[in-house]
């Protein structure tokens, strides 16, 4: 169940190694790390889905995830700005903004 393939560079590699080794970076985001890495060694995802404890499903949305964000990563990483690729990886493996109203914070009168 895999029709798309990640082809990292170098640079991209180390980060997100980085990122799977890091206690820094939310658990979330780590466990996505995890995924893309089990992924590009050809796990199916059935499989990582047990070593990551998400479901296959979850797996496979941010495979595909990752995978339609490197194009706009290796234009990142033609600016030669570690920093700023390393953000722009961070901000793949984050949830997406939800919709709806804020939620507002009133303190007590």
């Amino acid at each position: 169940m895999r029709s798309l393939s990640i082809n990292l560079t170098m640079e991209m590699t180390q980060i997100r190694n980085q990122i799977v080794s890091s206690r820094l970076s939310g658990t979330a985001v780590i466990q996505r790390a995890r995924c893309i890495l089990l992924a590009q060694r050809l796990i199916k995802f059935v499989e990582i889905s047990r070593i990551v404890d998400l479901s296959a499903k979850a797996v496979a949305r941010w495979f595909r995830r990752f995978a339609e964000s490197i194009e706009a990563l290796r234009h990142v990483e033609e600016k030669g700005i570690r920093a700023l690729l390393q953000r722009a990886v961070l901000d793949c493996l984050r949830d997406a903004p939800r919709s709806g109203a804020p939620k507002l914070f009133r303190p007590l009168k």
